[in-house]
């Protein structure tokens, strides 16, 4: 597992270096274009890093009370500059205060937003608060053959193959950290509609 997760992701830290190799050798390199690449970098270095920690069974989880949506609006600053660049709307209704571990939900939280923006063209991401947290993007969608094996390992479905180079790793990732968290996490889709991914306690 650890060498095949090692290779996949060697793979994908390759893609954003040489678009920022081409793009500083075609001298069409933009601010914006560096901050995506960073962070799909980053991106890619935590998936990493949190699925090793993951595998510590020695892993503390620190619980404390919480807003889920500050936690979120930390994660909507970070990404940013792509909602800007896609001129992609972002609207988060109400506020959930949760007792859990605030650093790997913040890790969790972020997949599923960095998979909202990716895979979204036009429209936006709203985000709803209720005794649980409702994500709800416009993008693409989600082939109803693939929605049951999304958060198997290095499982990247369609979409992941062909419109995106997905790892196939930060679902699964998603997944066994919000087990632990005793979340449970669903998703509903339709293609060219959109996705809309919930999570609530067990």
């Amino acid at each position: 597992d650890l060498l095949d997760l090692t290779r996949v992701w060697t793979h994908q830290m390759k893609v954003p270096i040489a678009a920022l190799d081409l793009m500083a050798q075609t001298n069409n390199l933009t601010q914006s274009d560096v901050q995506h690449q960073l962070l799909e970098l980053d991106n890619y270095l935590n998936i990493l890093l949190s699925y090793l920690r993951l595998q510590n069974t020695s892993t503390d989880f620190r619980f404390e009370t919480f807003d889920v949506a500050d936690v979120t609006r930390d994660i909507i600053k970070k990404y940013a500059n792509q909602f800007i660049m896609k001129n992609l709307s972002v609207r988060i209704e109400g506020s959930w205060r949760l007792t859990s571990d605030r650093k790997w939900l913040t890790v969790a939280l972020e997949q599923i937003i960095n998979n909202a923006v990716k895979y979204t063209k036009t429209g936006g991401v709203t985000i709803k608060f209720d005794e649980s947290i409702t994500i709800a993007d416009t993008g693409i969608g989600i082939l109803p053959e693939d929605l049951p094996r999304l958060f198997e390992h290095g499982f990247t479905g369609y979409n992941g193959r062909h419109h995106q180079k997905s790892t196939g790793l930060g679902l699964y990732l998603t997944k066994e950290i919000l087990d632990k968290l005793e979340l449970t996490v669903t998703m509903t889709s339709q293609v060219e509609q959109g996705t809309e991914v919930q999570i609530k306690k067990n």
